[in-house]
């Protein structure tokens, strides 16, 4: 997401991410593209264009106005969901498996005149 033109200039490359309700579908695909026009001739919006192969193996050159919600600087972290849970774990996990912390009740002391519950 972008806040002011002052950002990115022409020719930066960037990454498209769906943000907004109205988001293209190039924006769902996360693509690498580039800017190819000063961000401040359009802003809040920006041109971005990219190459794609077409059916027959031919590249060509696409091109697609977006809005600044729907661009990044950098691109999208790929972390699995593996990654995403070992996290900061302080003795807890042990060969992958959460260990079971046993503890022993202390003992009930016995105070004169005071019968047991149970």
């Amino acid at each position: 997401m972008l806040y002011s033109p002052d950002e990115v200039k022409q020719g930066d490359t960037v990454w498209l991410t769906a943000h907004t309700k109205t988001a293209p579908p190039e924006c769902y695909r996360n693509l690498q593209v580039r800017l190819s026009q000063p961000p401040a001739k359009f802003w809040p919006y920006l041109v971005v264009e990219w190459e794609e192969r077409n059916g027959e193996g031919k590249s060509e050159s696409r091109w697609l106005k977006v809005h600044k919600d729907d661009v990044k600087k950098k691109a999208a972290a790929n972390t699995t969901a593996a990654e995403k849970k070992a996290g900061d774990t302080t003795g807890g996990r042990v060969d992958g498996k959460w260990q079971r912390k046993l503890s022993v009740a202390a003992p009930v002391p016995n105070v004169e005149g005071q019968d047991t519950l149970w």
